[in-house]
């Protein structure tokens, strides 16, 4: 037996352009867990003075493939905040500024 349920109210013009304006901002800003990539790659770089291998990536994130880590990258790319050479080994470059990981209070 079907339950007979309200019609939804469509949201008002006001909530409509919020939830657009939010939509394209996020599709600018990196996911929890690629802010957390991000991190990595700048402190690897600030320690080791070259960037971290895919592998080195997929194992600190517990990523077992690298076609995964891969795809974050490529994310990453997309949305401005990394540069990558192709033709290079290592060449992980974080184009953006610091990004703030965790809760600020």
């Amino acid at each position: 037996m079907r339950t007979l349920e309200a019609p939804r109210k469509r949201p008002t013009s006001a909530k409509r352009k919020c939830t657009e304006i939010q939509r394209k901002v996020r599709r600018f800003l990196p996911t929890d867990k690629q802010a957390e990539m991000l991190s990595f790659i700048e402190s690897h770089i600030r320690v080791y003075g070259a960037a971290p291998s895919v592998r080195q990536i997929g194992a600190e994130f517990g990523i077992t493939t690298t076609n995964g880590v891969a795809w974050h990258l490529q994310a990453l790319q997309r949305k401005g905040w990394l540069t990558v050479d192709p033709n290079k080994n290592r060449s992980l470059q974080v184009t953006k500024g610091i990004l703030i990981v965790g809760e600020v209070s």
